[in-house]
């Protein structure tokens, strides 16, 4: 066999040992309920319906505010109660809240905890505030509206505003390379240091090259990864339109294929998998050196993808600032800022081709890194390699 046959079997073996299909379909179901509850959650946040609400307002009749027409909020007055007995009403939660008015600059709510309901009824109570206090001035509303108007700005985009909507789909990939991240090099550790631990490892090299079954390794993970991702975000977002058929319509997909078209997203998905195989590329070499995952501060690793990517973020404070257009060509930070940039507004013809080859050639670099670490700290039992051990293993001829 060839070595490219042998890789590929220990890529397909790498996938089959932690893909399984059983798992696999419960995970699907389970990110999709996930996707569901997650939509729900943010329609009741944003909602303002809830049970019916009786405030007791006390103080003079024409001071007790005037809730709008189909608000659950209701203020009645407290008639011969006193307050020692509207707070004991409290309590008993036979009443929600006392509203007492002290003086035209003050008013007390008193509830039994933190209410829920209280911004709906500050916000009357500033509004008539506000009304008074202008009737008070002799300024005739209509002449003080006119003096506090803000100056109107209309903006308009050649594109129709389609780059804030590529921005959204932009972020969303990269956010899926480093839920792919994550998850592979997760798989990653535990495979590769459990069989440093169980010594399986010196076995396997005596019948494939070290360089070989790292790259099998780094393959395997980065299918298994991609499928889980495109299951993981597939199943989140079959679940959107299907809420939109209960709620009717409440909820979008924040693109539409004439605004991001196929070939933009294709381009974005192609950042997305080079950046998870550099970076599978650097934690195999890693994880090679590792003795016990559980104590290595080398663990740590798995959270600089998550800095390199943020960089791709500052496109939204201007994507044409001359250190952003090199952190584009720059393999650890162009999977993130290279697709922002694209989105947000104009790319030279010749940067996301360079980008693309510069990422690609750190790929091969790396993974060559990594399998000469391999080949190095499989020798090494009881101590982690050193950082000069492994330059030092890095720079020796292969």
């Amino acid at each position: 066999m060839s070595r490219w046959e042998i890789t590929w079997q220990v890529a397909l073996w790498e996938y089959r040992r932690w893909f399984k299909l059983k798992d696999f379909l419960i995970s699907f179901l389970v990110s999709g309920l996930f996707g569901m509850g997650g939509y729900l959650a943010v329609r009741y946040l944003l909602s303002t319906e809830g049970p019916a609400v009786t405030v007791v307002f006390v103080g003079p009749a024409e001071m007790r505010p005037k809730m709008p027409a189909g608000s659950r909020v209701s203020v009645e007055p407290a008639g011969s109660r006193t307050m020692a007995q509207l707070e004991a009403a409290v309590a008993d939660k036979k009443i929600d809240g006392i509203l007492r008015w002290k003086d035209a600059e003050h008013i007390e709510l008193f509830a039994a905890k933190k209410p829920g309901w209280q911004g709906e009824i500050e916000e009357v109570l500033q509004a008539e505030h506000s009304r008074r206090k202008i009737a008070a001035s002799g300024l005739a509303p209509e002449r003080l509206a006119q003096i506090l108007a803000p100056l109107s700005v209309a903006t308009r985009w050649g594109d129709g505003g389609a780059s804030k909507t590529k921005l959204i789909v932009a972020a969303l990939m990269t956010l899926f390379m480093l839920m792919g991240i994550f998850t592979g090099s997760a798989y990653l550790f535990t495979g590769i240091t459990g069989e440093k631990q169980l010594r399986v490892t010196e076995q396997v090299v005596a019948a494939v090259a070290p360089q070989t079954w790292i790259d099998g390794k780094i393959l395997g993970t980065a299918l298994f990864s991609l499928v889980s991702m495109a299951a993981y975000v597939f199943s989140i977002l079959v679940s959107g339109p299907l809420w939109n058929a209960i709620a009717g319509n409440w909820v979008r997909l924040p693109w539409s294929w004439d605004v991001v078209p196929l070939a933009s997203l294709a381009l974005y998905f192609l950042f997305a998998v080079l950046g998870m195989m550099l970076w599978f590329s650097v934690m195999a070499g890693i994880c090679a050196t590792i003795n016990d995952p559980n104590t290595s501060a080398r663990s740590t690793m798995l959270f600089v993808p998550v800095l390199f990517s943020i960089f791709g973020f500052f496109v939204l404070k201007d994507p044409d600032l001359a250190w952003l257009k090199v952190l584009s060509l720059v393999p650890f930070t162009s999977p993130s800022v290279l697709p922002a940039r694209l989105a947000a507004g104009e790319v030279a013809a010749w940067e996301a081709p360079a980008a693309m080859v510069i990422l690609l050639g750190a790929i091969l670099v790396l993974r060559l890194f990594a399998g000469r670490v391999f080949a190095m700290a499989i020798l090494i039992h009881g101590k982690e390699p050193t950082w000069a051990e492994m330059a030092r293993a890095i720079r020796r001829s292969s």
